[in-house]
């Protein structure tokens, strides 16, 4: 194998490795969302889904050095995934890992309004002499209840397989050749087990 070829391969499975990390870590927030979030008002229902569409969609940006996972990761042939994997990613684009001003949102009347606004809260103390003003920021948050834990679950699930499958074909292309080399490695350390780290 010649030095471009295994270059090539090694940058294949770190992102294969980081993409299966990020899997993982959105299979443990689901799981942790489904065992004690109820509903879209507990304080964590936000941070959660955040760190779900942020963390899922993170092998599908460009990782410096290496570049994004394949393409062919963000397709899939049931429609239910497609559509969810979809939503994961436009939220975390237009929602969570970006602020967009220039969304809107269109009420059953008709009317437009920014999605996500910043709105003043102003109270009125009334006093013999006069009023005094308070103000204060309110926040609103976007609840998108499109987001079906389950769902995304489901998609990681399938997700996982099929990283898990590229990576062992990549493994067995990386190494295959080098077993002698591997075999001193593992006499020189008196042991059946070494981690060998791989550097681009």
């Amino acid at each position: 194998m010649n030095d471009e070829a295994e270059l090539n391969l090694k940058k294949t499975l770190w992102k294969l490795a980081y993409a299966s990390r990020a899997v993982s870590h959105v299979l443990t927030t689901c799981d942790f969302y489904l065992k004690y979030i109820r509903d879209d008002r507990h304080p964590m229902f936000i941070p959660l889904i955040c760190s779900i569409c942020v963390t899922y969609a993170r092998p599908f940006t460009d990782n410096g050095g290496v570049g994004m996972i394949s393409r062919k990761f963000a397709r899939y042939s049931d429609p239910k995934l497609q559509r969810t994997h979809d939503l994961l990613w436009e939220s975390r684009k237009r929602f969570y890992a970006h602020q967009d001003a220039t969304a809107t949102k269109i009420a059953l009347s008709g009317k437009k309004s920014p999605l996500q606004e910043v709105r003043v809260a102003v109270t009125r103390t009334r006093t013999p002499n006069s009023d005094v003003l308070d103000f204060g920021l309110i926040y609103p948050e976007i609840r998108l209840r499109s987001i079906v834990i389950p769902d995304i679950r489901e998609l990681c699930v399938e997700l996982a397989r099929r990283l898990h499958l590229e990576t062992n074909a990549t493994l067995t292309k990386l190494f295959s050749s080098k077993g002698p080399e591997l075999v001193r490695m593992l006499d020189e350390a008196k042991s059946d087990h070494i981690e060998i780290s791989i550097g681009l």
